[in-house]
């Protein structure tokens, strides 16, 4: 590292742990002494291999898992307001379940709520832990219950999330209330709920889903078991192109109850980034203790409109992500990537794909038992990278 770039990051960077930031600065001042530095290494060759291996640009090792850089602050998660030593506690409910069932929403809301709060009974003196995470987690008892398939119930008004709202804490409070021990200092959430969702049928938490029809490409091993039941099934794969281990399984998914606009043939998602951020605001205000975790796409058009928003709302605001929007009608190679995760297609083209597809049984997928080899070679603790 030339004494420079040494000098900037410890300038710039604050690590949240005093004793890990005196390392920092401790390094900082050997850097400002007069000894010489070593020339910086030079790059003899690159190689192409089959090797494949995820590259982050910082490593958080940090007690409080979060870092500072550039006066920003960001941690692990967007929708629960972390102390130090703090732990997510996360339930969730579909909306969508329950249009036209306004007693079973509330009903399911407060029995969830109040299992929210039982998960805060949980030991967290478990000899390897500091006994900080056991006493912050006894003081504060976060719950997180949250909403997810959101945009499928446009009916549901600011006034049907706040009464939503105080059935979650009723539920939790009287949990706590029957068990004699603290209330929790807050209650609700939404979550980004990507996976979730998926699982559940629904849309990903306040997010509006591409478009109407959807391929998905999800990854999956080659020593998946279900890989053989998909093929049987007649779902299409093809191989990972940065990945020799792993492929593409194209899953077709539908959105009925979303209202999407028309582009030629395909239905997509055109929404505002203010449109995002007033669902936001609104979820802040009527329903959430914490934060709407999001992700709001946006066109850099978009950005004077998005600058006003806050100026007038940034007393509702937490924090979101953003993410510049692609157009959804381009495809893969148009966009400059080997794939995408998600694609738009058209109704005929979802429906020729979806008609030809057979049920597949998830338990009839062998993972293994006790005496198999591939159980025997992670008797250890460990298993063999496949």
């Amino acid at each position: 590292m030339h004494r420079p770039d040494g000098h900037h990051l410890a300038d710039t960077f604050k690590i949240t742990s005093k004793i890990k930031d005196a390392k920092l600065q401790k390094y900082r001042n050997v850097q400002r002494d007069d000894r010489p530095l070593p020339e910086p290494a030079e790059v003899a060759s690159v190689e192409e291999t089959e090797l494949y291996e995820d590259v982050w640009d910082i490593g958080v090792y940090d007690t409080t898992h979060c870092f500072q850089l550039a006066h920003c602050v960001t941690g692990n998660c967007g929708e629960i307001l972390l102390a130090s030593a703090g732990v997510c506690n996360l339930v969730e409910i579909d909306v969508a379940k329950f249009r036209g069932d306004h007693l079973g929403l509330h009903k399911a809301c407060r029995l969830i709520s109040r299992a929210n709060y039982r998960q805060t009974l949980v030991n967290l003196r478990d000899g390897i832990l500091q006994d900080t995470w056991h006493q912050t987690n006894e003081f504060l008892r976060l719950c997180g219950t949250g909403l997810t398939g959101l945009v499928c119930r446009p009916d549901m008004t600011p006034y049907d999330f706040r009464q939503l709202r105080s059935t979650a804490i009723s539920g939790a409070y009287s949990m706590a209330d029957e068990l004699g021990l603290e209330r929790p200092k807050n209650v609700t959430t939404v979550k980004p709920s990507g996976t979730v969702s998926k699982i559940m049928d629904t849309t990903e938490g306040a997010h509006r889903p591409l478009g109407r029809y959807i391929i998905n490409n999800v990854v999956f091993s080659r020593h998946d078991p279900l890989l053989s039941q998909l093929l049987d099934a007649g779902y299409k794969m093809m191989d990972h192109p940065r990945d020799s281990q792993s492929v593409l399984v194209r899953l077709p998914v539908s959105w009925g109850g979303v209202e999407f606009e028309a582009h030629g043939a395909v239905e997509i998602n055109r929404e505002t980034a203010v449109s995002q951020l007033e669902r936001y605001r609104m979820l802040q205000q009527h329903w959430c203790d914490q934060n709407t975790s999001i992700t709001v796409s946006y066109d850099p058009s978009e950005i004077p409109a998005m600058i006003d928003w806050f100026n007038k709302n940034w007393d509702s605001y937490v924090a979101v992500s953003f993410l510049f929007r692609n157009d959804a009608t381009k495809t893969a190679a148009d966009l400059g990537f080997d794939y995408l995760p998600q694609e738009v297609v058209t109704k005929a083209t979802y429906d020729e794909y979806a008609s030809q597809l057979k049920p597949i049984c998830i338990d009839d997928a062998r993972v293994g038992d006790a005496d198999s080899p591939a159980e025997q070679e992670c008797a250890a603790g460990s298993c063999p990278v496949r």
